[in-house]
């Protein structure tokens, strides 16, 4: 599960999401409010609809868009360059 710990003035919560392990601000000073946000984070995580993370591969996104940045520069940037 979750738990949630302050750093600084700010609550944080650290989770695991698969085998990652995630740590995200929980942008409040109370902690009661801090354990209300950690209740609902939990209440997400067992209906499934917490937010998972991208499995898009990196390598062929990043050549797709650069070919898209090509095609959609000026004809004067791309005499500059």
């Amino acid at each position: 599960m979750a738990s949630i710990y302050k750093r600084g003035n700010t609550w944080w919560i650290h989770y695991l999401l698969g085998n990652k392990s995630i740590s995200r601000s929980l942008r409040t000073t109370n902690e009661r409010v801090a354990l209300e946000k950690k209740r609902k984070f939990e209440a997400l995580d067992v209906i499934g609809q917490l937010a998972q993370p991208s499995n898009t591969p990196i390598v062929p996104f990043l050549q797709s868009f650069c070919e898209f940045l090509k095609k959609t520069q000026t004809y004067r940037i791309s005499t500059l360059s």
